[in-house]
């Protein structure tokens, strides 16, 4: 991997929707669960409450089962409500409301998304919460996963969310693709003087990467999160590129030179040019990637931050923790890219025409030759891009495969013919993919230089099974890479249990 002489502090959160359900009833009328009855709650002085006081109760109960589990939180309600004495809340983990969790429509549905731990929903009161960890140092790319101080913490709370309850118990902490999502803000470290922005090439050189390969980026993702019309993530994370162009077409042919010379075609001692370069980027935070916070506009942000909102909904430690070490890479590359000279490359004779003669972006331009002169992305180009080490490689492309899969599968293909254009009234929203990946055998291919190895043991070796529910499982046999088991349930949602 490519070395940067001194790093920049990066720190990052993880925000995690959790869908919970309790009976009222067995509380109020079991003895043994006395303890989560309203009058018996015990509160923080860290507690931050606003005046919803139905859903606060509520609140009150879930945090009250995850402190007897062990965990050190705060609550905090109505979500968006950040006290004048903010400077605490983020330097602990919190738990608060969220309206963005789907609920289930039926008892099958409940029990599916609970596997099977709840039957029907009958009397329950049911509740979206948010878990928002504290500010984290980012993984080191360099040492194991297990070593991460960061990823152990988020991993000590994901086990507090999945510890088993009885069959009979009356709460139940669920998360899954159709209800529930996971975002990943990335900042630097705080001063004593307060926030810190990110380098503005910095950003451009992120935004420029997560708009370039946004196809690439959504293979990685369960269907839900690919932008289809009447998924979960339709209405709150749509395409960053159609928010970037400000056209809200997601469907039309992308122009990677246009966009290029946007985001790096000003100056870039203007740090007030950033609500420029960025498109609506700047102020709609509902899609992909989302860029709001980080932009100032010349005030002093709270959290200024850029969050990765295309995840979908799990409580699985694996899942996350590749996501965060993936999101680590992305930043990492984008600083990188920014502290690199121009290189000595041939570009396309058309792009060259589109730039003119600007130095900067020509020199910008030049770092990312690789694209410019191939017609479509690949997962290959990015993780080469990143500089992905092999075995990452195989997580992500056994992602792609897995979630590819759903697109050709009878009892899934319904999210092949969905449109995913984000303009409501588009006349003619095509699907348009500029990389490949989307069609049948385009995976096929091992996205590294390394020859095939069909029968090593360092290989990743999976099976696929339907079974009679339409259950998907996806059980892994490499004795090199940690082994987990995917589950997709009638309703297509999958729950990743290791």
């Amino acid at each position: 991997m490519t070395q940067i002489s001194e790093l920049l502090p990066f720190t990052f959160g993880v925000e995690i929707e959790v869908l919970f359900a309790i009976d009222q009833t067995k509380v109020d009328n079991d003895p043994r669960y006395s303890y989560l009855r309203i009058n018996n709650y015990q509160p923080d002085e860290r507690d931050k409450l606003g005046q919803y006081v139905n859903q606060e109760d509520w609140l009150k109960q879930a945090a009250t089962v995850l402190r007897r589990r062990g965990g050190n939180l705060a609550i905090l309600s109505p979500c968006n409500f950040i006290p004048e004495d903010d400077s605490e809340v983020f330097q602990h983990w919190v738990l608060t409301t969220e309206c963005a969790v789907i609920f289930p429509k039926s008892d099958k549905q409940i029990s599916a998304w609970s596997d099977n731990q709840v039957q029907d929903i009958g009397e329950r009161t049911l509740l979206g919460l948010e878990l928002i960890s504290p500010i984290l140092a980012i993984p080191d790319l360099e040492i194991s996963d297990h070593e991460s101080e960061s990823l152990a913490e988020v991993n000590q709370y994901l086990d507090i969310l999945t510890r088993r309850s009885s069959a009979r118990s009356p709460y139940h902490f669920m998360a899954g693709p159709k209800s529930t999502s996971v975002h990943i803000h990335v900042g630097l470290e705080p001063s004593v003087n307060g926030q810190v922005a990110i380098p503005l090439n910095v950003m451009r050189h992120l935004a420029w990467i997560v708009i370039c390969f946004e196809d690439v980026l959504t293979l990685l993702h369960h269907p839900e999160r690919h932008g289809y019309r009447g998924t979960k993530s339709y209405d709150r994370a749509e395409s960053t590129r159609a928010v970037f162009r400000r056209t809200r077409h997601s469907c039309k042919t992308f122009s990677l030179a246009a966009a290029f010379f946007e985001i790096f075609g000003n100056d870039i001692r203007y740090f007030e040019n950033d609500e420029v370069w960025l498109g609506d980027l700047a102020a709609d935070r509902h899609c992909w990637v989302n860029f709001s916070n980080a932009v100032t506009f010349g005030q002093q942000r709270r959290k200024m931050t850029v969050e990765f909102r295309q995840h979908h909904g799990t409580l699985d430690k694996k899942d996350i923790n590749e996501w965060i070490m993936f999101v680590t890479a992305i930043i990492r590359t984008a600083e990188r890219k920014a502290n690199q000279g121009r290189h000595s490359v041939e570009l396309p004779d058309n792009v060259i025409e589109k730039v003119g003669h600007n130095q900067q972006v020509i020199t910008e331009m030049s770092k990312y030759a690789a694209t410019f002169n191939s017609p479509k992305r690949t997962l290959k180009e990015l993780f080469d891009l990143m500089e992905l080490p092999i075995q990452k490689r195989r997580y992500w492309w056994d992602r792609a495969k897995t979630f590819q899969a759903f697109l050709f599968e009878r009892r899934t293909a319904r999210y092949k013919f969905q449109f995913y254009c984000t303009n409501l009234w588009c006349e003619e929203p095509t699907t348009s993919r500029d990389c490949e990946g989307w069609k049948a055998g385009e995976l096929d291919t091992q996205p590294w230089d390394e020859p095939q190895q069909s029968d090593s043991k360092t290989v990743e070796a999976s099976m696929m099974e339907v079974d009679s529910d339409e259950d998907f499982h996806m059980i892994s046999e490499s004795k090199t890479v940690e082994a987990s088991v995917m589950e997709v349930d009638s309703d297509e949602d999958f729950h990743m249990i290791n």
